[in-house]
């Protein structure tokens, strides 16, 4: 199975609410604005990041034809993978300050999933959104 999944990422501004932290996958360059890019494959197994080595985050065209970009997680099977970009609270002050003083982070994205996801193995699953918070 090949899972493609590309995720148009931005923190929306609500009544009262601070912008604390944006991606900029539009105009810049690895890692995005984000504090961590990882990619193991197999799980726990680190691996640069590239298709070859089956875990993958990449910047490419909006794949639903808009002008813009999104980010590709490719992650394949045989054992499994993780391809993860990250914003941790203790490389962000303003995320951490957030997080300790307010316990709630909104954030806004969109995905797209270019077909659907095949279950395969004994525990297959797919998380979109997984938050941990370390303060």
């Amino acid at each position: 199975m090949r899972l493609l999944l590309a995720l148009f990422c931005w923190m929306p501004v609500l009544a009262g609410a601070t912008l604390i932290w944006t991606d900029n996958i539009q105009t810049g360059s690895s890692p995005w604005g984000f504090d961590l890019i990882q990619c193991q494959h197999p799980i726990d197994t680190d691996t640069a990041c590239n298709d070859a080595n089956g875990a993958n985050v990449s910047v490419v065209a909006d794949p639903a034809g808009g002008p813009g970009k999104a980010m590709r997680y490719v992650v394949t099977s045989g054992g499994g993978g993780r391809a993860q970009a990250g914003i941790m609270s203790l490389a962000n002050a303003a995320f951490g300050n957030q997080l300790a003083n307010y316990g709630e982070v909104w954030i806004e994205e969109e995905i797209y999933l270019p077909s659907m996801p095949t279950p395969s193995g004994s525990y297959p699953w797919l998380s979109i959104l997984d938050c941990k918070a370390w303060i």
